[in-house]
């Protein structure tokens, strides 16, 4: 992959984020995930069969995501380059949540910022797995820039 389509990328992640209803490789790699872990739930009885499964399970997502990526690029590769290109950008934009993190805390910053402390409580409890009921401005101000600061490196840095 070249450097013109990580800026491209990050360009049009900026521009578009996440539209909900595109196909996005992520949300099928959780949907995997998700069934994956019920089959070897039932399969792995014991904690030391689980991590066995859970061993299986990395190697089976992360395998199938890159043979199956290596496979797509490799078929539009001797289709057209320019085809391959494109999937290649495409790849690489849906791997970023630059504009989404953003978003995110823009709206809990908003809610804030208008003084519905309810609001900013509900908007904050959307991207942090803590209880976020009690806290007030100045912890949730933390928890806001923590939890994007956490996910920057899982979502911008990372795939970069």
């Amino acid at each position: 992959m070249s450097l013109l389509i990580f800026a491209l990328a990050f360009v049009l992640d900026l521009w578009l984020g996440d539209p909900p209803h595109w196909p996005h490789p992520v949300r099928w790699i959780g949907w995997l995930i998700s069934r994956l872990e019920r089959l070897i739930r039932v399969l792995c009885p014991s904690q030391s069969t689980l991590y066995l499964g859970g061993g299986l399970l990395w190697l089976m997502v992360v395998g199938s995501s890159f043979a199956l990526s290596w496979a797509l690029i490799a078929l539009c590769q001797a289709i057209h380059p320019w085809l391959s290109w494109a999937l290649q950008l495409w790849l690489a934009y849906t791997l970023l949540a630059t504009r989404c993190l953003r978003d995110a805390a823009m709206a809990v910053y908003q809610a804030l910022h208008a003084e519905d402390l309810a609001l900013s409580r509900e908007r904050l409890s959307w991207i942090v797995g803590r209880d976020t009921k009690a806290l007030q401005p100045p912890q949730i101000i933390r928890a806001t820039v923590a939890t994007v600061a956490e996910n920057a490196v899982d979502g911008v840095i990372a795939p970069l």
